[in-house]
Formats: C-alpha cells, structure tokens, sequence
C-alpha cells in the first residue's frame, strides 16, 4: 500500500516537471518494488514448504521432510538477503533525498589545502591537529556559544 501510494505521487510531480532527481526516484522504488516482490515470493514459498514438512513429518514421511524442510531453509534465506538489499538501496533513496539539504558543498581541498609544517625535537610529547571547521559547523558553534552566554545571563536576574 505504502508503495502504491508513493508510486502515484512521484507520477504526479513527474507530470508537473520532467526532473531527473524524480527520474532517479522512480527508478530506485521501481527497483525495491521488484526486489520486495521476489522477497515475499521467496518467503511466502518458504513457508509453503514448512507447512508441507510438517504434513510430511505426519504421514511419516522424514527423509523427504527432511529435504523440502532444507529447501524451505534455503527459500527463507534468499527472501531475508533480499530483504538486506532492499534495506540498502532505500536507506541511499533517503540519503540521496536529504543530501540537498544537508551542507554537501564541493571540496577545495586540492586548491586551498593548508601546509602543515612540523619542525623540532619531541621527547614523550604529542602532536595535535586541527582540522578546518566547515562554514556550518562555524555558525553552529557560534549559535551555540550565543546560546549559552544569553543563558547564564538569564540565570543571574
């Protein structure tokens, strides 16, 4: 139902506008669509040939028992791999669906790249480097230093 329900909307942004990030997303719950499909055959089966086993068990009928159980084992273990890649490929989906918001500026590593220079003699010391703080992480800290200091404020009236 979930699916069905996000299938419909994304065909109606797509309509709307021809984006190439709906196109990705329509690809991608086409993909799991498929693969939660095989899941439930391959579960589904598994549990089948349990309930045969069982059957097999009564009639007294072990040794067969014996090989549709295994197969059953083997059914449940494909549904639950593909349950696993199904889990991947819709965590990326929401990882590619909030990385525009999160802060995923291009690098200027290999254009403004800092130097580090180490010079001197160490005798049971250590060495401490600073990695440049993004810009974001810059605001925030100072949101939170703000935040504090109007906080302490406060408290002393």
């Amino acid at each position: 139902m979930a699916y069905a329900a996000i299938i419909r909307n994304l065909h109606d942004k797509y309509k709307q506008e021809k984006d190439s990030v709906l196109i990705a997303q329509i690809k991608n719950i086409k993909q799991r669509l498929y693969l939660t499909r095989s899941m439930q055959i391959f579960g589904i089966s598994s549990l089948l040939l349990c309930v045969l086993t069982m059957f097999l068990i009564y009639v007294q009928l072990h040794n067969i028992a014996i090989w549709v159980f295994g197969f059953a084992l083997l059914l449940l273990i494909i549904s639950l791999s593909l349950l696993i890649i199904e889990i991947q490929i819709s965590v990326k989906a929401l990882e590619h669906h909030i990385s525009d918001i999160e802060n995923k500026a291009p690098s200027m590593a290999n254009k403004q790249a800092p130097v580090i220079t180490i010079e001197g003699n160490v005798v049971l010391g250590s060495l401490t480097i600073a990695v440049k703080r993004t810009i974001k992480e810059k605001f925030i800290a100072f949101a939170n230093n703000m935040k504090a200091a109007f906080d302490n404020e406060n408290k002393l009236f």
